[in-house]
């Protein structure tokens, strides 16, 4: 349908045939031009391509709907469309529940998006919009996907259960995502890769098989007041070049360390709880070069902070006790450290082997 007011209500559209050598076709519906109006309680199912295609300028809202086993995306928009969708469900899906392109806006308010072969939710391209109360869960990738330049804003959404991450940023993505819940998940609640620089604020990172919060390649951006609690490695990790900023987190319970800082990475680390944690505190290990400032590590198994490898960075104004180590340093290790408070440790206050 090509420019056009419309209002579709409780309908079934199935069966869409693809022609893969004109490559034309396999959508139960297709909106475009400059469409608008409202599609309400309707099932698309079954097609060969995508359940709902929006494309060019058209401006759609769509409710209570559901888009269920389709061969790609239950829902995909695509040029500069804009596309309010809230009160769906968009299920068991060969490719993402929902995907949104190019410079396309995709707001999404109270979906579930379940059981799909890719992602729950994709942001893609320059794309840009919120995401907010929806929930990801058994997606075979991850629950939320944030990639190329997209920015959007990511709120108050669940993402558990996924086989990868609950939330997943790559390329140069980056955006907001505040106040969501990221648990249970094959490998992190976060994990943010590549060159994205998202601001990850006060969400919740639980019992994830890998880690609460992981950032590879060069990924930078800034993660704050979030809780990274009882995840089956790490409740931070960062990896090769990764220089995020890490202020006023909570990493308790985790099976190895609060944080461990690998490869080359420089993060700047100041004023978290590293606490009861099976390992220590931090680790910062291979030619890592952390800024640690000002955090508190208390009752770690093993060391509050442990330098191992060629660990080094920087560590000043950090307070560390009820460890069995306050700080471990390994024979290679070479940190800075100023004005620490390390006591009431039970082997040591300073471990140094070199």
């Amino acid at each position: 349908m090509s420019s056009a007011s419309i209002t579709l209500k409780s309908r079934l559209k199935t069966g869409g045939v693809r022609d893969d050598e004109r490559e034309e076709g396999g959508v139960g519906l297709v909106l475009k031009g400059n469409t608008y109006g409202t599609v309400r309680n309707s099932t698309i199912s079954n097609n060969a391509l995508h359940g709902l295609e929006i494309s060019d300028t058209s401006d759609i809202t769509i409710e209570g709907s559901h888009f269920t086993e389709n061969g790609s995306n239950g829902l995909a928009v695509f040029d500069e469309a804009v596309v309010t969708a809230r009160d769906n469900c968009s299920t068991l899906n060969g490719g993402h529940g929902f995907t949104v392109w190019d410079q396309a806006t995709m707001k999404l308010e109270n979906n579930l998006c379940s059981d799909n072969a890719g992602s729950g939710i994709r942001y893609g391209d320059d794309s840009s919009g919120t995401a907010k109360e929806n929930q990801c869960t058994g997606n075979t990738l991850s629950g939320f996907i944030i990639a190329e330049n997209a920015m959007p804003v990511v709120e108050d959404n669940i993402s558990t259960q996924n086989t990868e991450s609950g939330f997943a940023y790559f390329d140069h993505a980056g955006g907001e995502a505040r106040g969501n819940e990221g648990s249970g998940n094959g490998y992190h609640g976060f994990g943010i890769h590549d060159a994205a620089q998202p601001l990850v604020k006060g969400n919740n990172c639980t019992n994830n098989l890998e880690t609460g919060i992981a950032y590879f390649g060069s990924a930078s951006g800034t993660a704050q007041n979030n809780k990274t609690n009882s995840n089956g490695y790490h409740g931070f990790e960062f990896q090769d070049q990764a220089s995020p900023t890490i202020i006023s987190n909570v990493c308790s319970s985790n099976e190895e360390a609060g944080m461990q800082v690998s490869n080359e990475s420089t993060p700047l680390i100041e004023d978290n709880k590293c606490a009861s944690n099976g390992l220590s505190g931090i680790i910062v290990k291979d030619s890592a070069r952390p800024v640690i400032l000002e955090n508190t590590f208390i009752n770690n198994v093993e060391a509050g902070m442990l330098f191992e490898e060629m660990g080094a960075g920087m560590a000043v104004g950090n307070e560390a006790y009820g460890n069995k180590w306050g700080i471990y340093l390994d024979d290679s290790a070479y940190p800075e450290l100023n004005s620490n408070e390390i006591y009431n440790n039970s082997s040591a206050n300073i471990y140094d082997k070199r």
